[in-house]
């Protein structure tokens, strides 16, 4: 029997034990505290960091499994569940990605039958399979039925896996077997590898490769691509160049204004200068003069202080409703040039001049997350002041504080609802652009 993935705390050990000993040495002092002596402090350190380890441990197993193959019996065990080997018909590949490098890249296998399980494949900073469990996995997947998946509003499983790559936050796709098979192929080909070299990167954004397709010299018949001549090749980008050449004369024949923009760029840097400059000097004469401050220079200053964070605050919303609309106006500019092409044409994807309006975030989300942002931190303090004022009657009726919080919880979640929003509108944007970008992002390989 062969037993691919495991807790990837267990790959990480040295990491969770560094970080669970600063848990306990942080917490242990308050847990001896909480328990007025009776657990003395080294216990408690070792009682906390023991504690946060198990949790650790925990969320990571219930996330990420590991799945038992017998490969003469022809089953896989998920767990208490065992199904044929002839079930698992689909997979599908996940990249989680984290606001710093946290970066996870898992398979869950699914069985016709229901049960199914996630392996983490690779990740940052918790460890996925090593060597010896890429290749086990492999073998597992050429010998599983994985059918390739239908087309998702009309992009194949290769192009939803690039609007995962461009995607923040990543994103889960199914995806056939002649994908996961040249994925599995290039963390396991050392002349496909990545500039780490090493198997856990290839979950990683800085070094995964953004056509997870690359060519790779191993892999069996049922890993090919399309392939083209080195002459098409050479004819498909002198095409490229005159599309280029092309969409460069269009551009600047339709010029899009910025000059809002810039305008609004150079307010919001000045308000930013003005306003802490302000409360500098106020703080400056404070301790230096203290009470012998002149009443209205301290009136003038706090006036210029909260007058240039208000115009900042405004001016950052406005140069963000400015940059929406530039960037529509992108897009729109890029897809009305593409309807002039042929079928051809378009077939070879859109022109590098006319990308820049899917470089920036999708029209509306700038704005949207501004103001989502701002909303939810003053309903959060509005949820906040109302519960505390609930236990003072006196300064405020309870009634009107359980309102206060009331509606304050209901924004919050209206705009923790928009946050989310924008997610999915930046990840159907990146959809629109590997649509448009045709050949451009998904070139068949190119046969000696």
């Amino acid at each position: 029997m062969t037993r691919i993935g495991r807790n990837p705390v267990i790959g990480a050990a040295r990491l969770t034990s560094v970080v669970s000993a600063i848990f306990g040495l942080a917490f242990g002092s308050a847990v001896s505290r909480m328990t007025d002596g009776a657990i003395a402090y080294e216990l408690a350190v070792l009682v906390s960091a023991a504690a946060f380890f198990g949790l650790v441990y925990g969320i990571a197993g219930l996330l990420y499994r590991s799945l038992v193959w017998d490969e003469r019996a022809g089953t896989v065990s998920f767990g208490r569940h065992t199904v044929p080997l002839a079930s698992i018909t689909r997979v599908e590949r996940t990249l989680s990605t984290g606001a710093t490098t946290n970066v996870y890249l898992s398979y869950r296998f699914v069985s016709t039958e229901g049960p199914s399980v996630r392996i983490l494949v690779a990740g940052r900073p918790l460890k996925g399979l090593d060597r010896e469990g890429l290749d086990d996995l492999r073998r597992l997947v050429e010998a599983a039925p994985i059918a390739e998946p239908a087309p998702v509003e009309d992009l194949t499983d290769e192009q939803n896996v690039l609007v995962d790559e461009l995607s923040e936050s990543g994103g889960r796709s199914a995806v056939g077997k002649r994908l996961l098979l040249r994925e599995l192929d290039r963390a396991l080909d050392p002349r496909g590898a990545t500039a780490t070299g090493s198997a856990d990167a290839i979950g990683a954004r800085d070094v995964l490769p953004r056509d997870p397709l690359a060519p790779s010299s191993s892999g069996p018949d049922t890993a090919a691509r399309p392939t083209i001549s080195g002459r098409e090749l050479a004819r498909l980008e002198r095409l490229w160049h005159e599309d280029d050449d092309d969409a460069a004369a269009y551009v600047r024949a339709h010029p899009v204004p910025t000059g809002a923009r810039r305008f609004f760029s150079w307010l919001t840097l000045a308000s930013g200068i003005l306003s802490p400059a302000a409360l500098a000097i106020m703080l400056v004469i404070q301790a230096v003069a203290g009470a012998l401050i002149d009443t209205d220079l301290s009136d003038t200053l706090i006036v210029v202080f909260a007058g240039a964070a208000v115009v900042g605050i405004l001016a950052f919303l406005c140069w963000c409703a400015a940059a929406d609309v530039q960037v529509r106006r992108l897009q729109s500019r890029a897809v009305a040039w593409q309807e002039t092409r042929g079928p051809e044409e378009r077939e070879r994807g859109l022109a590098t001049p006319l990308l820049g309006g899917w470089l920036e975030p999708a029209p509306g989300t700038r704005t949207a997350r501004a103001l989502g942002v701002l909303v939810a931190s003053l309903s959060a303090l509005a949820v906040l002041v109302g519960i505390v004022l609930l236990g003072y009657p006196d300064t405020l009726d309870a009634g009107a504080a359980a309102v206060m919080a009331g509606v304050g919880a209901v924004v919050l979640a209206a705009s923790i609802a928009g946050l989310m929003w924008t997610t999915r509108k930046r990840r159907m944007s990146n959809r629109e652009l590997v649509r448009l970008a045709g050949r451009r992002m998904s070139l068949p390989d190119v046969r000696d």
